[in-house]
């Protein structure tokens, strides 16, 4: 990936703190607070709203990834994706 194709990626993510902005996306980076609760309330929100074959992630440090996966419709679509 060269410097300009770099760019073009890195201007396409749009962060976003409300869920209707996420229909048409390819991919979502969930990144609530670490609470399964509130992360499995929105995963299961923002799942409705994005496209059937969009992947859906969580960037959770401490919370089993298949207890996440365990309540959405779509669970072959998910994976944890953690940043530091």
């Amino acid at each position: 990936l060269d410097a300009i194709g770099m760019a073009k990626v890195i201007a396409s993510i749009t962060p976003t703190l409300s869920n209707e902005t996420v229909k048409g996306v390819d991919i979502v980076v969930e990144a609530v607070v670490e609470n399964p609760k509130v992360k499995g309330a929105v995963l299961k929100e923002v799942e409705g709203l994005i496209a059937e074959d969009a992947i859906l992630t969580s960037n959770t440090s401490t919370i089993s990834i298949d207890s996440l996966a365990a309540n959405l419709s779509r669970p072959q679509n998910f994976c944890g994706m953690h940043f530091f």
